[in-house]
């Protein structure tokens, strides 16, 4: 094993969790989505719907009117629902619509906690992403707008809408409540196109065996990879970071309210200090050499 030589690239970090995750209690690193075997994210496409939150007065007729589809099309892709004559308001509808694009599966690539895809889409249309993951896994999810102005949703596969446009923002940071298929859709702002960068974060949590105050992971990235790591800390405790690779990489840290410890400016692949609140804290381990790098990341909290 070998230290290796340090140099950073520019990060933008804008993180607000929701839902604090309770102090570290084991080892066991948390299920992550199906990993492609190469690129940095895998799309392919999947059933041809939009997804459609349930307003007041709303029925299936109407809906299907709406889209121009059938009750009988909307049932059939909602096995769930066995009576038509009960949906509920505030419900996450996928409606079959002739004619639209189909949606994109996010996976990561080996070795990987993240995906990011360029894209646009045209006035009043909506493009919709899926992905996996499983209940209390913490998704990072970011549409920047590169022209125009995009609007973000989030619902579950099994209709629970996590985030609806009303709330008006573009960035979500929350523990999943089930393991299931999340739909991200965006949409343009009436009247006009839009581009934007979708970047979704599935990091890792780190956990410490009972009564133990460190642990040791491996793992492996591919060239200008991360794999991001989440751990739970209080105010006050020293944490102690360090990544030994074969390879280049760099160590990034930083908390849940956004405050940047180390930034990859530093171009370090450890990191010593005491934490300034009790929240959730990433540890980004990302190559910045010319091939992927394998390591040991091993990290300690104590008083």
């Amino acid at each position: 094993m070998f230290r290796p030589r340090r140099f950073g690239i520019l990060v933008l970090l804008s993180l607000v969790l929701a839902s604090p995750v309770p102090l570290p209690a084991s080892a066991q690193p948390a299920a992550q989505p199906a990993a492609s075997p190469a690129g940095a994210a895998a799309l392919s496409p999947a059933a041809a719907t939009v997804s459609y939150i349930v307003r007041p007065g709303d029925t299936l007729t109407r809906i299907a009117a709406r889209f121009g589809t059938t009750v009988a099309a909307i049932l059939d892709a909602h096995p769930q629902i066995r009576n038509p004559n009960r949906i509920y308001v505030g419900q996450c509808l996928q409606i079959p619509v002739p004619g639209s694009s189909s949606s994109q599966r996010i996976s990561f690539a080996a070795g990987t906690t993240s995906a990011t895809r360029e894209d646009s889409v045209a006035a009043g249309v909506t493009k919709r992403y899926v992905f996996r993951a499983s209940a209390g896994q913490v998704a990072l999810i970011d549409v920047l707008s590169n022209g125009g102005i995009a609007q973000l949703a989030i619902c579950g596969a099994n209709g629970r809408v996590v985030m609806s446009y009303d709330a008006g923002v573009t960035s979500f940071r929350a523990p999943l409540p089930t393991s299931q298929d999340y739909f991200i859709d965006v949409r343009s702002a009436p009247g006009s196109a839009v581009s934007y960068t979708l970047q979704l974060i599935i990091p890792q949590r780190i956990r410490f065996a009972p009564g133990a105050a460190s642990a040791s992971l491996t793992g492996s990235v591919p060239h200008f990879g991360t794999h991001n790591y989440i751990l739970r800390a209080s105010a006050g405790q020293l944490i102690t970071v360090d990544v030994q690779a074969v390879g280049r990489v760099i160590l990034i840290v930083y908390g849940n309210d956004g405050a940047v410890l180390q930034s990859d400016r530093v171009g370090s692949s450890s990191f010593t200090g005491r934490l300034p609140l009790t929240e959730d804290y990433f540890l980004d381990v990302r190559s910045v050499g010319p091939a992927a790098a394998r390591y040991q990341l091993d990290v300690s909290i104590t008083d």
